[in-house]
């Protein structure tokens, strides 16, 4: 996770334009390392440059979110995508659930 970071700062250092495709692998890295707040720090970072920012890109700092067990984010992730910066899918709603049934144990 911590080369996925390199790599995304050498993007910017070198003009490359963002999109959801480096942004997503950025954020997957992160949490699969477990470094889930660097995982949606980049997330808010991108959307303070003003990347528009796809279902993908969410649904991947969701899946963060679960694998930490950090609910109380998860939901406010949640609430913050709804309608605004992207829209939720399948996906988004599953892990919703599942976080609810995880919390709920």
């Amino acid at each position: 996770w911590q080369m996925a970071l390199v790599v995304l700062q050498f993007a910017r250092e070198a003009n490359v334009r963002m999109d959801c495709v480096i942004l997503s692998a950025a954020v997957a890295a992160c949490e699969k390392g477990g470094a889930w707040a660097l995982a949606l720090h980049t997330l808010w970072v991108a959307l303070a440059e003003g990347l528009a920012l796809d279902t993908v890109c969410f649904n991947t700092a969701l899946s963060a979110c679960y694998h930490s067990a950090r609910w109380q984010l998860a939901g406010f992730l949640l609430e913050s995508i709804s309608g605004i910066w992207a829209e939720l899918d399948t996906i988004s709603y599953n892990s919703a659930l599942l976080l609810l049934v995880r919390q709920a144990q």
